[in-house]
């Protein structure tokens, strides 16, 4: 909390410190619609679902590691999950063979990285992402993706053509 992370966006935001996470959930209290994505890198997961009791409806736990994600849904059946990942196509494929065994279980949203060449080419490619949009959809999983550095709307009205329902981005 004494990072001050506002500074470097300019002087008008200079003081902005990271809220605690007690802090994140007062705040959701004010409007019930709220939700919150907790993207996870080492956490005691038991004591991050005392923390967040009352609130795990309306928690997203994000992770690469699915046997955290399967983990977080028994502690906190109640809340989504996202589980996110990259790299090529060989790698997703593979990460997707594990899923497969268990049916996609515990799994509500799943977020691929997507790059963008100077030609507009995406990596993984149209095909593959289509492929898996339509997996997805048929597991009930919510197919998101993240266009690294993309600020360009027509990156993301293609991503939805290839059917991509949600989207992450640096440039909201």
């Amino acid at each position: 909390q004494k990072l001050d992370i506002g500074a470097w966006k300019g002087k008008e935001f200079e003081g902005q410190r990271v809220p605690t996470l007690a802090e994140t959930l007062k705040a959701m209290e004010k409007d019930p619609k709220r939700m919150i994505y907790i993207d996870i890198k080492n956490v005691d997961f038991e004591q991050l679902a005392r923390e967040t009791e009352g609130f795990h409806p309306r928690l997203i736990l994000a992770s690469t590691h699915y046997r955290e994600i399967r983990l977080w849904k028994k502690l906190a059946p109640t809340s989504m999950t996202l589980h996110w990942m990259g790299g090529t196509e060989e790698v997703i494929e593979n990460r997707f063979i594990d899923l497969r065994k268990t049916d996609f279980a515990d799994v509500d949203q799943l977020q691929i990285h997507v790059k963008i060449d100077k030609e507009g080419k995406f990596s993984p490619s149209e095909e593959f992402l289509k492929e898996k949009g339509i997996e997805l959809r048929k597991h009930g999983v919510t197919f998101q993706t993240l266009p690294w550095e993309c600020r360009d709307a027509a990156v993301f009205k293609r991503l939805m053509d290839l059917g991509c329902a949600s989207f992450a981005t640096d440039y909201p």
